[in-house]
């Protein structure tokens, strides 16, 4: 009998797996639809600055072990060992906050991405107080088979749709979560080889954030890779070139303690590109 069970799920769980892929295709196409009324995005320009740092959720974060540790053993010390010790932990906390505020003080960067040539283009611009000046850098992709092209879907939540309804991209329905207090479904999208998990509201077929699995290789206490999970949540959405689009965007890294918030202006939605915006190089200026 548990043989015959056996085997009738196995009959049954290709149908369920496609039923799963279609659910998961038909919310991407109805969210899609929601953002873009029925139009393709063929390329897009993209300025991001940056806002002062966010503290994070305590759901996202990774306990850190040294941390924990020290908490636990915290009611075992005289009074005077445990007030030096909070003393030094919230000025290692201060500190962190502002190697954070330096890092992306003044700091622009532009994303150029020719969807239909599948071209992209990502620019730091960054000042240089020591020499009064604006170091720029920039990175190229698509232009050739040494530059495979590199999606820019985190910060476009509606190219990342536009992904996701193609029959040859792979999809799993995962369920349902509370995001905002509204229920949101998960879906889980492969791009370039990787999983992301996107968030999508019940309601507003507004995709509320995304996550993906990091890998850091280079561990300084540890000798095997330690994992964690980084999310992008998008808020204040607008339209622009008639595309619903966010213009915020706040990355949350479960190993730091404080987020990075971008400002997102987009330049431009279907327009064209200017013509230099894939030339290769970097330097400063």
């Amino acid at each position: 009998m548990k043989n015959y069970v056996i085997v009738i799920l196995l009959a049954l769980l290709p149908a369920w797996t496609n039923a799963q892929k279609n659910k998961a295709r038909e919310i991407a196409k109805a969210a899609l639809q929601k953002m873009t009324d029925g139009k393709r995005i063929t390329s897009f320009e993209l300025e991001i600055t940056y806002d002062l740092p966010g503290r994070n959720p305590v759901e996202f974060t990774q306990p850190n072990g040294f941390i924990m540790l020290i908490d636990s053993l915290m009611p075992t010390f005289p009074d005077s060992i445990q007030k030096v010790l909070r003393a030094k932990t919230n000025s290692l906390k201060a500190s962190s906050y502002q190697t954070r505020i330096d890092m992306f003080k003044g700091q622009r960067n532009i994303i150029l991405c020719d969807v239909s040539n599948e071209k992209s283009a990502s620019i730091t611009l960054k000042p240089d107080s020591l020499q009064s000046s604006t170091d720029t850098s920039r990175s190229i992709s698509g232009v050739n088979k040494d530059m495979p092209f590199v999606k820019p879907y985190i910060q476009n939540p509606a190219y990342l749709l536009q992904l996701m309804v193609s029959d040859s991209t792979e999809l799993h329905y995962s369920g349902m979560t509370v995001v905002d207090r509204e229920e949101n479904h998960i879906i889980q999208v492969k791009i370039d080889g990787k999983w992301v998990d996107t968030y999508i509201g019940s309601t507003s077929l507004l995709p509320s954030r995304i996550a993906l699995q990091q890998v850091d290789e280079e561990v300084l206490v540890s000798h095997s890779p330690k994992r964690y999970k980084e999310f992008h949540v998008y808020s204040q959405y607008q339209r622009f070139g008639g595309i619903l689009l966010p213009k915020s965007l706040e990355e949350i890294s479960s190993r730091t303690y404080f987020t990075i918030r971008q400002r997102l202006n987009w330049v431009s939605v279907n327009a064209p590109l200017r013509d230099d915006a894939f030339k290769t190089g970097s330097g400063s200026k």
